[in-house]
């Protein structure tokens, strides 16, 4: 039983039954971005960059729309996403799930918000 796992145990079962993104989700975002900065780099612009970089890169490539989870309980990250112009699109327990349709024209304007700077 899940109550009875050791934090080990936890991590092995979520590597072999993963957690699953709802299809009304990955149908509208259907790339994921996860990203982890230890807090000496938070707050340098380093993860505007990194997710500048992916979204220009997933766009070039012809993706449509990228999503990722933010835990309920960390409301800096929830407004950093806010402000690089995800949307909530979904709640899930502890957490709420966060989109962002991707477009060339879209890239443009979050070039534009973040300062000019390009992502190449």
């Amino acid at each position: 039983p899940p109550e009875e796992r050791s934090p080990d145990q936890e991590m092995a079962h979520l590597i072999h039954h993963p957690e699953t993104t709802p299809r009304a989700v990955t149908d509208r975002f259907p790339a994921h971005l996860h990203i982890n900065l230890l807090p000496v780099v938070q707050r340098q612009g380093h993860g505007r960059r990194l997710i500048a970089r992916l979204l220009a890169g997933l766009a070039a490539a012809g993706g449509t729309g990228v999503h990722l989870g933010v835990d309920i309980g960390n409301p800096g990250a929830i407004d950093f996403y806010h402000r690089l112009g995800f949307t909530d699109i979904d709640t899930e327990p502890g957490g709420v799930i966060m989109g962002m349709p991707l477009s060339r024209s879209s890239q443009e304007q979050r070039r534009h918000r973040s300062g000019g700077a390009s992502s190449g």
